[in-house]
């Protein structure tokens, strides 16, 4: 093959993976931009459920889990929707444990969530947050009108198996049909 013909083969591969109509040179229609707004939000949770799972030596070791679920409630502690969550021990200290944790926030009805993890410290044995130091997550996802949910939230447990939870995030606003 010539330069000649080299060169245009290779403009018309270039055209078309810039998604440009070669016929007409023109760029091809996109989608609206999906938007998104920056949400502040804090609650309180309350632990219900929670099991410790020790599947590796006797005592703490890596692998053990912590799973349990519990309620979401607004500042005057009534009751908007719930708490889903794991843990699973990836590094071990005398004093403490870190635990990779992941959970689910849901609101109202569960149409409106945001996923939370990262990993942090706990005390041992318990497996609890140090009481009153503020642990931080990455939230990584969200439903409803927290879609596409990105940001961090400080969980901060002040006492016994109650939390309270502070989030800035930004999540994603489709645009109107």
């Amino acid at each position: 093959m010539n330069n000649k013909a080299t060169t245009v083969i290779l403009t018309a591969v270039l055209v078309l993976l810039a998604g440009v109509d070669a016929a007409n040179a023109k760029p091809k229609p996109t989608p609206a931009r999906l938007q998104s707004n920056l949400i502040e939000l804090t609650f309180k949770s309350r632990v219900i459920n929670r099991e410790k799972i020790d599947l590796g030596a006797p005592g703490g070791s890596l692998g053990d889990m912590v799973i349990g679920n519990g309620e979401v409630l607004d500042l005057n502690d009534y009751v908007i929707g719930g708490v889903e969550y794991q843990g699973i021990v990836t590094h071990l200290t005398p004093m403490t444990e870190q635990r990779w944790l992941q959970s689910e926030y849901f609101f109202g009805d569960g149409t409106d969530s945001i996923l939370m993890e990262g990993a942090e410290e706990f005390e041992t044995p318990s497996g609890l947050p140090v009481p009153n130091r503020p642990q931080m997550f990455a939230v990584t996802g969200g439903t409803g009108k927290y879609f596409g949910a990105s940001g961090q939230c400080s969980a901060t447990r002040p006492d016994g198996l109650n939390f309270v939870t502070k989030c800035q995030f930004s999540a994603i606003r489709p645009p109107r049909k």
